[in-house]
């Protein structure tokens, strides 16, 4: 008896060992494009900004959207990693990895500012290092960098948006501009400018 339950175990093991290294989902993401929001960070949540020539932000509290326009080029296939045939439909497939991919990945970030932000930064200089992400969009802030590394991994479904905020706030008060350079591995480049915006 003692003997029979051992099998069962062992070939138990063995069948979750098999099933993991056979069953995968495959879905690849590419950027097909990218858009900006002004955000409000005063509330329990960011808030995205409407009219921002008339209604204003605390400097402390600002922040920007960053939207992801993406495409899938596969996805909802699990096959056979050892004979590549297919075996079943994704639909049952409820135990098997997912694995996602970029197919162009984010090069560069980059935020100037269009307006003389403070005394080492003057209108057309680069304030990135001014901002900072959020890890997964719970965690403890991360440099923008960092945001990009996490966000080329895809560890997990694409994001439609990540946000990103102002860390050191500018000298003075009053209309802001910020430009935001990105550029993908494929050679594709977005020059994006974000509405003007008061900051107080």
């Amino acid at each position: 008896m003692r003997f029979k339950a051992v099998i069962i175990i062992v070939v138990l093991a063995l069948s979750q060992v098999f099933f993991d290294s056979c069953c995968k989902i495959n879905t690849s993401f590419t950027i097909n494009g990218v858009s900006v929001s002004n955000l409000n960070n005063s509330g329990s949540t960011p808030e995205e900004i409407g009219d921002t020539t008339s209604n204003g932000v605390s400097k402390n509290a600002y922040g920007i959207r960053v939207f992801l326009s993406t495409s899938i080029n596969s996805s909802g296939f699990v096959y056979n990693t050892i004979n590549n045939l297919k075996l079943i439909d994704n639909s049952y497939a409820l135990g098997c990895k997912q694995h996602y991919s970029l197919t162009n990945m984010i090069k560069s970030f980059k935020i100037f500012t269009l307006n003389d932000f403070d005394d080492s930064h003057k209108a057309g200089a680069d304030v990135t290092e001014y901002f900072n992400g959020l890890n997964k969009e719970y965690g403890p802030y991360i440099t923008i960098q960092q945001k990009i590394n996490e966000i080329n991994s895809l560890l997990t479904d694409l994001p439609e948006y990540f946000d990103i905020f102002l860390m050191k706030p500018p000298t003075e008060n009053g209309f802001f501009r910020f430009k935001i350079m990105i550029e993908l591995n494929d050679g594709y480049i977005e020059d994006l400018k974000t509405e003007n915006i008061i900051l107080f």
